[in-house]
């Protein structure tokens, strides 16, 4: 069995409609081929023999979905000190605060994982759906998790990490039978977009700057493998 979600912030990504197109392609033939008495394949017969299910409500889950910046995520306006000075620190009150991350982090990976990491709840939807892997664990069944994403971006730079780290943390917290396996494959640059005009409160992505993001990010991978 296999259970697919999306992360991304932007609603609007091509991408999340065109996965979504192939998802549904392939359990509208899965029907025909295997459930259909008239079509039916041979019961020892792999092809289209994955049962896929989606996550529930939504195919997608948007760590912004509620708020649009940094600033409404962690509540800024009702933080005290030590934390509202470090907060400030960390990200800056006249960019990166009350950026509008509804369509993507910008190439700023610190900034999808600090949104990643403060809008995943146990108790939402989405991630309820996806926790459910802990009943596998509980019954001692082995539970294969495996995370793609971008690293020379913002949202699958952060998220990935992130999200692993979480998932480890949710799913490992309980005593099991079963053994959690968490892996990923991570996505060099293919593809590359005009560059946009930055406003004043608006950074940019830039394509130019993803090789560097790249390597960034891959000596960031091997100090992980090396430490931990």
């Amino acid at each position: 069995d296999l259970w697919v979600g999306q992360v991304d912030p932007d609603s609007a990504n091509g991408n999340l409609g065109r996965t979504q197109q192939v998802l549904d392609s392939y359990l509208s033939l899965q029907g025909v081929l295997r459930a259909d008495t008239r079509n039916s394949l041979h019961r020892d017969d792999t092809l289209f023999a994955t049962r896929i299910r989606a996550a529930n409500p939504q195919f997608s889950w948007s760590p912004v979905a509620n708020t649009r910046n940094l600033h409404g995520l962690f509540n800024r306006a009702l933080m005290q000190e030590p934390e509202s000075t470090m907060f400030d620190a960390l990200f800056s009150a006249a960019h990166e605060q009350r950026m509008d991350l509804s369509v993507g982090f910008r190439g700023r990976p610190a900034l999808g994982s600090a949104a990643m990491a403060a809008a995943a709840r146990p108790e939402e939807p989405f991630w309820k759906d996806l926790l459910t892997a802990r009943d596998r664990l509980r019954a001692g069944n082995n539970v294969r998790i495996f995370l793609v994403g971008s690293i020379f971006g913002g949202t699958g730079a952060g998220g990935l990490p992130t999200l692993a780290r979480m998932l480890r943390r949710y799913l490992g917290e309980i005593r099991t039978q079963g053994q959690l396996h968490i892996g990923a494959g991570l996505l060099l640059p293919y593809f590359v977009f005009p560059d946009e005009q930055e406003d004043e409160g608006q950074p940019a992505a830039r394509s130019a700057a993803f090789l560097e993001q790249t390597r960034g990010a891959l000596r960031y991978y091997h100090h992980l493998a090396q430490t931990e």
